[in-house]
C-alpha cells in the first residue's frame, strides 16, 4: 500500500521468508557480530586501552578496523597504543573528510552513513571502534535526548546487522552510584537500550584488578566476567623507547563490575589511567 501523498510504500514480509541466523560470538557472551556493543565505566579505567586490544587483535587476522577517535590525538596516543597492542596499522583505518573548507572534517552520522557502507564494502571491514561513542555524531543531536540516541544508534545497529560486523562504542559512567548500568551511562537511557551488549568496567579496590562483566547481555546465554590489568609496554617512537599501557587478562572470575559500581561517590572507580 502506497501513501499517494508522501510516495512512503509499505512492504510486507512474511515470517516464512526470514531466514534464521544463529548468533555468532566475536568474543564469547560479550560481543556477538551484526550487533552494536558498548563498553562503559568511569573516566580513567582502561577503557581505550581495552578497545585498541581488541582493534590489534582483529589486524592481526589481517581484517580491517575502523577507529574513530574524538578525545585523543591520533599521532601521539591512538597509534602508539596501537602499536604497543601489536597492531598491524595497515588495517587500520581512520577517515577524515574532505570538504570545500578543510581536508581533516570528521564523520557526522546518520549524515555520512552511506559513504561509511561504502567503505565497509570498499575494505570488508570487520570492526569498528568509536572513541567515543558521540565521535561521530551529529551536533544536531542531543545524547540526553532519546529520540536523537536512537536517531544516531539505530543505523548503526542496522549497518553492524547488514554486514555482520562488530560495533563497539566507549561510553563513559555519570558520577552517581548504583548497580545498573543502563542508568549510570551519561546521557539518556537509549544508549544501552538500543545496544545489544554493555560491557561494564571497574575496579576491584581490594585487588587493584580491573572487572569487566556484560552487566547488559539481550544475546548471551549467561553473565561473564573477565579480570585484567593495565601493565606497561616499551614502544619505539622517533627512535626513542616510550612506556604505554596495554591490557593483559588474568581470566574468568565470579566477581561482578555491579559490585564496584556502588561505592561511596564511586572513588573505587578512578584510580587507574585511561
Amino acid at each position: 500500500m502506497t501513501d499517494s501523498h508522501t510516495g512512503r510504500r509499505l512492504r510486507v514480509t512474511l515470517g516464512s521468508a526470514v531466514n534464521p541466523k544463529r548468533i555468532e560470538w566475536w568474543e564469547p557472551y560479550w560481543i556477538a557480530l551484526g550487533a552494536l556493543t558498548l563498553l562503559a565505566g568511569r573516566e580513567g579505567l582502561g577503557k581505550s586501552t581495552i578497545a585498541v586490544h581488541w582493534a590489534a587483535r582483529e589486524t592481526r587476522a589481517g581484517r580491517y578496523v575502523i577507529y574513530f577517535h574524538s578525545e585523543d590525538s591520533r599521532e601521539h596516543t591512538v597509534v602508539p597504543r596501537l602499536l604497543a597492542a601489536g597492531a598491524d596499522l595497515n588495517f587500520v583505518i581512520f577517515i577524515d573528510v574532505q570538504t570545500e573548507y578543510t581536508e581533516n572534517g570528521t564523520v557526522i552520522l546518520p549524515y555520512d552513513l552511506e559513504a561509511l557502507d561504502q567503505l565497509i564494502l570498499e575494505y570488508m571491514v570487520t570492526f569498528i571502534v568509536l572513541d567515543a561513542a558521540t565521535s561521530a555524531m551529529s551536533s544536531t543531536l542531543s545524547g540526553k535526548d532519546d529520540r536523537q540516541v536512537r536517531q544516531y544508534l539505530e543505523p548503526l545497529s542496522q549497518l553492524a546487522a547488514r554486514h555482520n560486523i562488530v560495533i563497539l562504542g566507549l561510553v563513559h559512567f555519570g558520577k552517581r552510584d548504583g548497580a545498573d548500568s543502563g542508568k549510570l551511562i551519561l546521557g539518556s537511557i537509549a544508549w544501552s537500550q538500543v545496544a545489544r551488549s554493555v560491557l561494564s568496567v571497574a575496579l576491584d579496590p581490594d585487588s587493584g584488578k580491573l572487572v569487566v562483566t556484560n552487566t547488559k547481555g539481550n544475546l548471551a546465554p549467561r553473565t561473564r566476567s573477565v579480570e585484567a590489568h593495565i601493565v606497561s609496554t616499551a614502544v619505539v617512537i622517533d627512535g626513542e623507547q616510550t612506556e604505554i599501557g596495554v591490557l593483559e587478562w588474568l581470566g574468568e572470575t565470579t566477581a561482578d563490575a555491579r559490585d564496584f559500581l556502588s561505592g561511596e561517590d564511586g572513588q573505587s572507580n578512578r584510580d587507574v589511567d585511561d
